[in-house]
């Protein structure tokens, strides 16, 4: 069996500290997460995983900016997320130029 060193034993403290929920196996999970209109999205389910994942709450801009381009320039577009936090799966959707947010 190998021990763990100290300098590893305070990562996974960090770890657990600054995020409990994903440390701990719980928290949201993102299944999958488009942005645009009907017929003309692009996935975008890394970049609000990576903001989410783990997380008991999270929020991000919904802006062309935030997810790398505009899939259909003109109409306002949205966001639309399929999610869990340790139940049910959700789907939340976010109109362009708000603040989303996701919580358990």
């Amino acid at each position: 069996m190998r021990k763990m060193t100290f300098a590893a034993a305070l990562a996974l403290t960090a770890v657990a500290i600054s995020n409990p929920a994903q440390s701990q196996g719980y928290g949201i999970h993102i299944f999958e997460s488009s942005y645009g209109l009907p017929g003309r999205v692009i996935q975008v389910t890394g970049l609000i995983a990576a903001r989410c994942e783990g997380r008991y709450r999270c929020a991000f801009p919904v802006r062309n900016e935030f997810f790398g381009g505009d899939p259909i320039i003109g109409p306002r577009k949205q966001v639309v997320v399929y999610w869990t936090c340790g139940g049910g799966r959700n789907r939340t959707a976010f109109p362009e130029y708000t603040e989303a947010s996701l919580s358990c």
